[in-house]
């Protein structure tokens, strides 16, 4: 399986706040999986779960990239994981 990496027009970076003073950008659902993989919150549930399937299936499929943001989205004010910003299409 190859992954990319590379941002698209579906997949506005989302700037999240995960400590005081650091942030990171995700800009892509590969970064997305590596994220929630890694260094997700406590809380996971239903929408992580749906997220974390949709961001893999977005890594593989441009096609796929709308509705893996769409679920990140919602899985990270899932978890209360503040963003950054502003954030729309």
């Amino acid at each position: 399986m190859q992954i990319s990496l590379e941002q698209t027009e579906d997949w506005p970076p989302l700037t999240l706040r995960i400590a005081v003073g650091k942030e990171i950008v995700v800009s892509s659902p590969a970064e997305a999986v590596a994220l929630m993989e890694g260094d997700w919150p406590v809380a996971r549930g239903h929408l992580f779960n749906l997220a974390l399937e949709r961001c893999k299936q977005g890594s593989r499929n441009a096609v796929m990239a709308r509705p893996a943001w769409l679920a990140f989205r919602a899985a990270l004010t899932e978890a209360d994981w503040q963003t950054a910003g502003r954030w729309s299409w």
